[in-house]
């Protein structure tokens, strides 16, 4: 038989509760020991741009129609810094003639954004032109290329086994893309998200032959449009880097003219490659360890000798290089002496000195490690009682701290008001022939009237001990038998010969 028992309730509560409080603590402190952070970025994005070029037998290319070429680099970012960042480009409504004969064509459009960032392990393209109206062909015809947007994108992350691996992906999307001839034929449509890479649209040769012999001339145009086409570097077998270069829509349109037969034979190709909507991402991403120093700071007051106590502890899994601490002393106090245990050096502002710094430094703290600073000041003169003085200590390291929010710490002491020194006055009182008076009151009177006495002994000395010094005071004596005048005194030391003889 069972009985419910709501202490064992509320007990095995706080059991889960502690096992998931130590989940938590272990999960931030796999996090802590490494973490990984996107040391470099690289990125571009363009909204449309072209190229053409001629090539003659066996020779390499070259670019022609330079002034179209440029003309057709529309909305282009430049490229990201490796630092990361954020840049923008944009184009309303362009209309730019395309390529040299016996390949051209023109290209309009709508507007045209392209941006590209990397931060935070992140690094993203991307590229959108809208209102698209391509217009590309050669000798044996042309053909009309619209599309009512175009977007491309492409993001690389670093992720991973302890997020070391860069990883890029890229899409295009393409709405209501459509292929035409000359004489409005729809030779091919599209409509979709495209995740494949290098998907081809569409594609067409077409050829003809005329003359013989040495006025032969065989003329082929080919056009071919691919969707989504990516390029990457070659692997590398580096995990931690990655690319991807994505063109939303890329039009080639090559022409070949060969004239006359066998060995006489000439060949000419001219090339038009129109890029609409292209996204480039690159990312480095690098393991780094991660450390986590936490500074404290404790200050004590006593009668105005100020002792603070700075102590730096880490308290992560990996050691901390170069790590340095840094207190810059306030004006109101004066430095007197430091110590370290666990620094290797300590500089400090010379002995008097008002304020100035206090800097320790250690090549490597490990993991679990303390070092720690003492400072003895003394509050500065002058400075009034019930002065606030707050002092900060600072920790830094050439490791990456994974949390920075402990690496400052503050004390605050209150100035107290001096404590009056004291000391003795003492003498003693004689008689008409010189001998000690004992039995005689001797009274000593402050400036506020308050009084103090003591008797003399059996020789006629008497004796005040404990007595603030830095007043004015008046000694006199009373007996029965003699007379004595007051004395008055400034006492700011202490005194020992302040001796009475009768007046009368």
């Amino acid at each position: 038989m069972s009985s419910y028992n709501k202490g064992d309730e509320m007990k095995n509560k706080e059991n889960r509760i502690f096992t998931l409080l130590s989940i938590a603590a272990m999960m931030f402190l796999s996090l802590a020991t490494t973490q990984v952070q996107a040391q470099t970025f690289s990125g571009r994005a363009v909204g449309t741009q072209s190229t053409t070029t001629s090539q003659v037998g066996a020779t390499t290319p070259v670019e022609i129609a330079v002034a179209a070429n440029a003309a057709a680099r529309l909305a282009d970012t430049g490229e990201l810094p490796p630092q990361g960042g954020s840049r923008t480009a944009s184009v309303v409504n362009a209309s730019v003639a395309l390529g040299t004969a016996p390949v051209t064509g023109t290209l309009n459009t709508g507007l045209i954004t392209a941006s590209t960032s990397g931060s935070n392990g992140t690094s993203q393209s991307q590229a959108r032109v809208e209102g698209l109206n391509l217009l590309v062909g050669g000798t044996l015809g042309t053909f009309r290329i619209t599309a009512n947007a175009i977007t491309t994108n492409t993001n690389c992350v670093c992720g991973g086994p302890a997020g070391a691996t860069a990883t890029c992906t890229g899409n295009t999307d393409i709405a209501n893309l459509v292929v035409q001839s000359s004489t409005g034929t729809v030779l091919a449509s599209f409509d979709a998200r495209v995740t494949a890479p290098n998907t081809t649209v569409f594609t067409t040769t077409a050829s003809t032959d005329v003359g013989s012999g040495s006025t032969q001339v065989q003329t082929t145009t080919t056009i071919t449009i691919i969707a989504n086409e990516q390029t990457r570097t070659p692997d590398d077998g580096i995990p931690a880097t990655d690319d991807i270069t994505v063109n939303g829509l890329r039009v080639i349109v090559t022409e070949t003219v060969t004239v006359g037969t066998g060995g006489n034979a000439v060949t000419t190709t001219t090339t038009s490659d129109t890029i609409i909507a292209q996204a480039k991402s690159d990312i480095n991403c690098t393991a780094t360890p991660l450390t986590d120093l936490q500074i404290t700071k404790t200050c004590v007051n006593n009668a105005n000798v100020i002792t603070c106590t700075i102590t730096v502890t880490n308290i992560s899994g990996n050691a901390a290089t170069n790590v340095i601490v840094t207190d810059n002393l306030s004006n109101d106090t004066t430095f007197a002496s430091a110590s370290t245990s666990g620094f290797t050096t300590l500089t400090t502002p010379i002995v008097g000195a008002r304020g100035g710094t206090v800097t320790g430094t250690v090549a490597t703290l490990a993991s679990g490690a303390s070092a720690t600073i003492t400072i003895v000041s003394n509050v500065a003169p002058g400075t009034p009682a019930g002065t606030q003085i707050a002092n900060t200590a600072t920790v830094a390291t050439a490791t990456t701290d994974a949390v920075v929010a402990n690496n400052t710490a503050s004390a605050t002491v209150t100035v107290l008001a001096p404590t009056a020194a004291s000391a003795t006055i003492s003498g003693r009182v004689l008689t008409s022939k010189g001998r000690g008076l004992p039995g005689a009151t001797v009274v000593l009177t402050n400036q506020n009237g308050e009084v103090k006495y003591a008797v003399t002994n059996s020789r006629g000395y008497y004796r005040f001990a404990d007595i603030e010094v830095g007043e004015d005071y008046f000694l006199s004596v009373k007996s029965k038998r003699y007379v004595f005048a007051t004395q008055s005194i400034s006492f700011i030391e202490e005194l020992t010969d302040i001796d009475f003889m009768p007046t009368q």
